[in-house]
């Protein structure tokens, strides 16, 4: 796509004229799709939102004047699609690794002097004990995120942060906080 193209795309994407993007979707769609079904192993359906979810970001691009140079439509839609999946599987990842690392904290099933009930009972007790240590914010955002499941931008603007990275940084602090509280509160001889 010459720059010319991308100029006129650019123009008719502001005048609201989406008769090319309809084009491109169209276009596009099934080889794309199925190379996501194929590369990124998801379902049909996943594949077209994540589809859809770049043609958006593609058309956001191009009014934003970030897409300076496009030698093919096709393959930008193509790895957009694989970046997206890929960082959804990071940041599901990176869940999952700080709730195993909550549950692993809260019902640990190694123990050493005392049964395994009175070792997840002191768990869960020293656990609480050094939640109620943190303060009041430090305890909502944690509730928010890891029991409610709040995303960070609507705990953001709920709790007053400037961005939803403020947020993500000040619940790590909050959670690194809350595990040194733990290791504070617990028994030498466990």
């Amino acid at each position: 796509m010459t720059r010319e193209e991308l100029k006129k795309l650019r123009e008719d994407f502001l005048l609201n004229n989406s008769e090319q993007l309809k084009s491109i979707y169209l276009d596009y769609r099934e080889d794309i799709t199925r190379l996501l079904r194929v590369k990124m192993n998801i379902s049909l359906s996943k594949a077209e939102d994540v589809f859809s979810d770049a043609l958006l970001v593609f058309r956001q691009n191009v009014i934003s004047g970030k897409i300076k140079n496009l030698s093919s439509v096709k393959a930008y839609l193509s790895s957009t699609c694989m970046n997206m999946v890929r960082e959804s599987w990071n940041y599901s990842n990176r869940r999952l690794k700080k709730e195993a690392a909550v549950r692993l904290l809260l019902y640990d099933n190694s123990y050493k002097e005392y049964g395994e009930a009175d070792y997840n009972e002191l768990m869960l007790e020293v656990s609480q004990r050094a939640f109620r240590m943190l303060s009041k914010k430090c305890q909502r955002i944690l509730v928010a995120f890891y029991v409610y499941k709040v995303p960070m931008k609507e705990i953001a603007e709920e709790l007053e942060f400037a961005s939803a990275d403020v947020a993500k940084m000040t619940k790590a602090r909050c959670f690194r906080t809350w595990l040194k509280n733990i290791k504070v509160l617990m028994p030498n001889d466990i």
